[in-house]
């Protein structure tokens, strides 16, 4: 008889043993690990109780009421869940009310805090978001400096994240650097800014609930940029896998936002509830043929987007729809919904992330068709015809998507930057390819051999290594990872190769924990029954799932 998943036996829970996910796993929606191989945190030890701990976490949320928003935010402490990778337990310093360190001179934190922010605005942002390129007419980044100075929850996360990139930085170049008071102020830094961010989010969120603050947009979308940042610092660093939570509750948020707000004709409406944000501006009445947005307003949009994104990358690691997507054709421009006027306002993902929104709307339809599998083929016996139509239809929006693309302009073939538009459609390209592997995986198994597995494959591998030789852009990890993952073993050296063209801290980001994932997929070649074996299992197989922004 086939053996219990390590999850249950991590719970300590009877275990059915369906797979692909056995029914105790799939009911609390959390991840369901059927290695063959004892995965590395199921040791007895402080690995095995930090993933208990994490576990219980996501069951509670998952039981949680949708508009408990409180409780989403209250992860573990980074004091108490990091604390394995940095200094002894007792050198941790509890932090004051104004997020100084007790103990040191207020000039030394304001200064440390000073730095945090410019290294934040100057290397850590545009590192993370590098197709992000606002206009200067239209405001350039000038909103992210304005709400980190009024915003002190985005403030928080945001100096945090800052000091861990500085951390890694340091390990990078220099010998010997732990335990230095160089890195202990930086550690004391990190942990005491990520801990009011969560403390002032717990705040916000507790007036909004009460609703004292309810009808308060710009008190609402404040609350919702904090958490936004929150949940990039969770992606970031990609260590404790509790991004779902900050995720749950940043939806919840913006839903709220919305329903208060923003609804025209039973929908989303973005452009009715960035007017509502409209407050008197210098600009009022110049006409330069775009809106110059404030910095609330500019906030929003970017918050939206990154929600958006993370949604639809979410829904594959947790195989289910994303929670967005009825609202996609009436937030995403270029989605297939009804055509907006001029004057609107849409979210343009390509601005954020250098893909075309229709095409991220494709991988969330492809999330969609494999929750629908596991709840009715896999688990209810039947709908196969059904299935198979849904495949067909969704390959052939993903083949005329690359047909409409055309071929890949002749500036992404040649030394030199190609223009902004060339580069989206270059990068569309390389998630439409990885949205094919995706598809076949969803709907056929694991067969990495497959001819249109190969040749989509080859395509991606070719666009990733354009992208990061010529042009040093940061590559989409997403389908990076997918295509990684079913790599052949006269590809591995490449694909390891590709993945040490990638920015220089590994520390910093996904880029480690992707190539453990896609590691982990080769070593298991041969190991699993191919057609039920899932892409998003190899992500749950690696511990604490990741987010890939």
């Amino acid at each position: 008889m086939a053996s219990a998943c390590w999850t249950c036996r991590l719970r300590k829970k009877k275990c059915d043993r369906a797979r692909p996910v056995c029914m105790s796993c799939a009911k609390l929606r959390i991840g369901c690990n059927y290695s063959r191989v004892k995965p590395e945190w199921m040791d007895g030890s402080e690995k095995q109780a930090e993933m208990t701990r994490t576990i219980k976490a996501r069951i509670r949320q998952g039981t949680a009421a949708v508009d408990d928003k409180d409780f989403a935010v209250q992860v573990f402490p980074l004091r108490e869940t990091l604390s394995s990778q940095r200094q002894p337990e007792e050198s941790k310093t509890a932090t004051g009310s104004d997020g100084s360190t007790p103990g040191l001179d207020p000039s030394i934190t304001n200064e440390t805090d000073d730095f945090l922010m410019s290294l934040y605005l100057d290397t850590v942002f545009p590192c993370l978001f590098p197709w992000y390129q606002p206009q200067t007419l239209a405001g350039g980044r000038s909103w992210l400096l304005t709400i980190l100075k009024t915003q002190q929850a985005a403030f928080h996360a945001a100096i945090s994240l800052s000091a861990y990139y500085f951390t890694r930085l340091l390990a990078r170049d220099a010998q010997h650097i732990l335990g230095t008071p160089c890195e202990q102020e930086l550690w004391d830094a990190w942990t005491s800014h990520m801990d009011l961010s969560m403390k002032l989010i717990r705040q916000d969120l507790s007036d909004i609930n009460v609703g004292c603050r309810q009808a308060d947009i710009f008190h609402s979308t404040r609350v919702l940029d904090g958490i936004v940042h929150l949940l990039i610092f969770e992606a970031s660093i990609a260590k404790t896998g509790d991004w779902n939570l900050h995720l749950t509750a940043a939806l919840s948020q913006l839903d709220s936002i919305f329903q208060v707000h923003g609804v025209k004709d039973g929908k989303y409406h973005l452009h009715s509830l960035l007017l509502n944000m409209q407050l008197p501006s210098i600009f009022n009445g110049t006409k330069l043929g775009h809106h110059i947005w404030s910095a609330d307003q500019t906030s929003f949009q970017f918050s939206t987007a990154i929600l958006i994104y993370a949604d639809i990358i979410a829904s594959f690691c947790l195989r289910e729809a994303p929670r967005l997507r009825h609202c996609h054709n009436s937030l995403i421009a270029g989605s297939g919904g009804t055509p907006a006027t001029q004057a609107e306002q849409l979210i343009h993902i390509e601005h954020y992330f250098g893909c075309y929104g229709w095409a991220f709307i494709l991988i969330g339809d492809i999330s969609s068709l494999d929750a629908w599998k596991l709840a009715t083929v896999l688990y209810g016996g039947g709908g196969l015809d059904e299935l198979v139509a849904r495949e067909k239809e969704l390959e052939m929006r993903l083949y005329q998507g690359l047909a409409n693309l055309g071929t890949v302009p002749e500036s992404c073939k040649l030394p030199g930057k190609p223009n902004q538009s060339d580069q989206y459609v270059l990068v569309t390209k390389l998630w439409l390819h990885a949205g094919l592997i995706y598809l076949s995986n969803v709907v056929r198994g694991w067969h990495p051999t497959h001819p249109a597995i190969r040749t989509n494959i080859h395509a991606a591998l070719k666009i990733v290594k354009v992208l990061t030789s010529n042009f040093g852009l940061r590559c989409p990890m997403w389908p990076l990872c997918v295509a990684g993952c079913m790599a052949t073993d006269d590809e591995e050296l490449e694909v390891r190769h590709i993945m040490t063209e990638l920015p220089p801290i590994q520390s910093f980001g996904a880029n480690k924990e992707v190539l453990n994932i896609m590691e982990g997929a080769w070593h298991r070649r041969g190991q699993f029954e191919d057609d039920h074996w899932n892409l998003a299992d190899h992500f749950r197989d690696h511990g604490p799932s990741i987010l890939l922004i």
